[in-house]
């Protein structure tokens, strides 16, 4: 008898011709009011990509149906964004108004009003306006959460998803921001079938969304496959947005259980061809971090797709099964490449992994198994385009290759003429120059700029270029060195003065003796050549301004002076964003000769300060600091302004220094809390302003348990493991909400 030893391959073959789908990230949701808001170091460790960071590039975030809940999303969203991450959005439920109670498929269900599809589309665009307005683009938002689940949220049926789509979806599209379909809670081919054999419907779609509930680590791999979407919708990316594999309390270290995220992972890039994947809350006893704050088993897991496939990745073909219970995918950006192995076996697994035509010749090597954590192995250093590891028992490992390029030598490049701070009198001739080598080729050309505008170029040395014609003001010149390779080398900015033509008056046909008048004087910028001498003699300088003025000069003297004039009611204005009602305490600094001279703040157009002497300080460069104690604003946008209350010829400047923000967000009352949701063998807690009667059912509607509370009431130990309706009634208004006894 012939017994087959190993019925895989043993090497796993890595394609990099062979591109699929674009990489988006990796990511979570988090949910202020239900699950409360990420810690500032929280966010850190989420979105962060050093040292103990999860590396996470996509947010989730909800949008609710309450207007006065959107502002909770803002502090973690703007920090996400601002370490590199997307935010997309979803709602689970439109507002009340919109909304109707119907009976179908034997049950009462939730659903949005056809008649308020219009309406509809005008909530979720003022979300996303709002989100905008505060910094927060959203880069996708969907229109339904689980509309095939429903329950405590809002129900729909394929043919309402298909309405919807067709006739309202593609008014979501401001902002750019893209759509993503309803997101079905199983991957419910059904809820997308009917859009993707309609091409008018398809096209008001960007991104298919899904969630992965009802799949687990047995689950066929068909689940996680579309053909429909392979033939029709070939540009449409896929995002699995939300799921998690074991919501057990304090779960998230256990092992080798954690080792299914890097599995499902692995398939929903590899069998589901996913360019997002998005785990349920990003703190929580289940989750990638803990309630503490650290990262958990299933985080390291997770990290290992996330910290190294960034967005700008492709996946690539690669040999998905190279030996028993070892699965494997690769990704690549340029020539750098990342390759992803899971081993699921109880015991080590040696495989070799062929990279044909790949610039890398050195793999960082990172694992994460029953006792490493992301740990950090000896580099290998390949000197084919194969290399042989073996791979731990039940763990995962990438291998992070960064490609050796050779790199071309930029080319150098000087300006030689004009020297810098170098003054003309309008209308100016000025002859630049430069001198540009390249080290490893030749120059193809140097071009020349004054700020970002381009002057000319010249493609042979000596490089020069003149200027003619040029009116009075402040000018920054540049040459740009290209070479035979198309590297690009800028030369250090010279800074050019053109004058005004000197003359001794404008407009005034009898001047005072030993006395220049200049009426209406074009300044040009900061070109005048006139000086202003204070009462005690000295002479001083002001910032200039860009308009017509009177200015008098009590010398002849020649050279270029600087004078500055400022009208009395003339203010300086700043925008002032504020989330909760705060107390801002404000530092200004001036530096001028204030003598009898004030200012005062205001605010939306109202005095909030009194007049605010400047400091006689005797002098033009002398910072002084006064301060404003004590300004109270509501939440909202705010306009300040510095306002003259006096007109000042010789005031230098005045600025914010710094805005102190004191105090602290206002009190609201609580609404109606149900956490946590799914529990286990902790309670579950309603948490409602007052007194209250609540009652559960079974999904059957049978009374299980029910009861009166005040303020807190801790509920369901005696509930055996399932799904159930809890009803709550109070003077707020009455809830029903979906429980889930784990």
């Amino acid at each position: 008898m012939l017994f087959c030893i190993n019925a895989f391959a043993q090497t796993a073959t890595v394609t990099l011709s062979s591109q699929k789908q674009y990489i988006r990230g990796f990511g979570g949701i988090n949910h202020p009011v239900w699950a409360g808001d990420l810690t500032a170091t929280q966010r850190e460790t989420a979105f962060g990509n050093g040292a103990g960071q999860m590396g996470m590039t996509v947010l989730r975030i909800w949008i609710s149906d309450n207007k006065n809940d959107w502002s909770k999303e803002l502090a973690t969203a703007k920090r996400a964004i601002a370490l590199g991450a997307i935010v997309f959005a979803t709602p689970w439920n439109p507002p009340a108004s919109m909304c109707e109670t119907i009976t179908r498929n034997n049950r009462q269900e939730k659903r949005l009003k056809p008649s308020s599809y219009g309406e509809y589309v005008n909530h979720l665009n003022e979300f996303n306006n709002y989100m905008k307005t505060n910094g927060v683009n959203i880069y996708a938002l969907s229109f339904a959460n689980e509309p095939d689940y429903g329950f405590d949220w809002t129900w729909y049926s394929a043919d309402e998803v298909y309405n919807f789509t067709k006739n309202n979806a593609s008014s979501l599209r401001i902002n750019g921001t893209k759509v993503i379909t309803a997101e079905s809670f199983s991957y419910s081919k059904k809820m997308y079938d009917q859009i993707l054999n309609d091409p008018a419907a398809l096209a008001n779609i960007d991104i298919i969304g899904c969630h992965f509930y009802a799949s687990d680590a047995n689950t066929p791999v068909t689940f996680f496959q579309y053909p429909l979407a392979d033939q029709k919708a070939q540009t449409k990316e896929r995002w699995m947005t939300e799921h998690y594999t074991n919501s057990d309390a304090n779960s998230a270290d256990i092992w080798p259980d954690a080792l299914d995220v890097s599995y499902e992972m692995y398939r929903a890039m590899v069998e589901g061809q996913m360019s997002v994947y998005t785990w349920w809350y990003i703190r929580r006893q289940y989750g990638p971090m803990k309630e503490d704050g650290n990262i958990s088993k299933r985080g390291y897991c997770f990290s290992q797709y996330s910290k190294f496939i960034r967005p700008g990745y492709y996946r690539v073909d690669a040999t998905k099964n190279p030996t028993t219970d070892v699965y494997l995918s690769a990704y690549k950006k340029g020539d750098d490449v990342a390759i992803v192995a899971i081993n699921r076996s109880t015991s080590s697994k040696t495989i070799t992994i062929s990279v044909p035509a790949t610039k890398v010749k050195t793999w960082e090597k990172y694992v994460t198994s029953g006792s490493k954590s992301l740990a950090k192995e000896a580099d290998i250093n390949m000197t084919g385009t194969s290399f042989q590891v073996t791979l731990d028992a039940q763990s995962t490992t990438t291998f992070n290759g960064t490609a050796v390029v050779s790199v071309p030598i930029p080319p150098t490049v000087t300006l030689t003429a004009p020297l810098n701070n170098a003054t003309y009198v309008a209308p100016a001739s000025i002859n630049i120059g430069a001198t540009a080598t390249d080290a490893d080729g030749v120059i193809s050309k140097v071009e020349f700029y004054n700020g970002t505008t381009k002057l000319g170029e010249d493609v042979s040395s000596p490089y020069t270029y003149s200027w003619s014609n040029v009116a009075a003001g402040t000018y920054s010149i540049t040459a740009v060195a290209t070479d035979n390779d198309g590297n690009k080398t800028t030369s250090a900015a010279v800074l050019v003065k053109v004058n005004v033509p000197r003359s001794p008056y404008k407009g005034v046909a009898h001047p005072i003796p030993g006395r220049i008048e200049a009426e209406e004087y074009d300044l040009g910028g900061e070109g005048v050549s006139f000086h202003e001498a204070n009462t005690n003699g000295n002479e001083g300088g002001a910032v200039l301004r860009n308009d017509d003025v009177d200015i008098e000069a009590t010398n002849d003297t020649d050279g270029a002076y600087n004078v500055g004039y400022v009208l009395q009611g003339e203010w300086l204005e700043y925008s002032v964003n504020v989330q909760y009602t705060e107390v801002y305490n404000l530092d200004v600094r001036v530096a001028a000769d204030g003598t009898g001279k004030s200012f005062h703040i205001e605010m939306d157009g109202a005095n909030v300060s009194g007049p605010i002497a400047v400091p006689n300080t005797g002098g033009w460069q002398t910072w002084q600091t006064v301060g404003v104690q004590g300004i109270n604003l509501t939440a909202g946008e705010h306009i300040m302004r510095i306002v003259f209350d006096a007109s000042y010829l010789n005031l230098n400047y005045v600025e914010f220094k710094q805005a102190v923000i004191t105090g602290v967000e206002s009190s609201t009352v609580d609404a109606l809390k149900v956490y946590p949701n799914p529990f286990a063998n902790e309670e579950l807690h309603i948490k409602q302003k007052g007194s209250f009667n609540y009652r559960i059912t079974d999904i059957s509607g049978t009374l299980v348990e029910e009861g009166k509370g005040q303020e807190q009431q801790n509920i369901g130990t005696s509930l055996s493991r399932g799904v159930y309706l809890l009803y709550v009634e109070s003077n707020e208004g009455h809830s029903i909400h979906k429980i889930v006894k784990q």
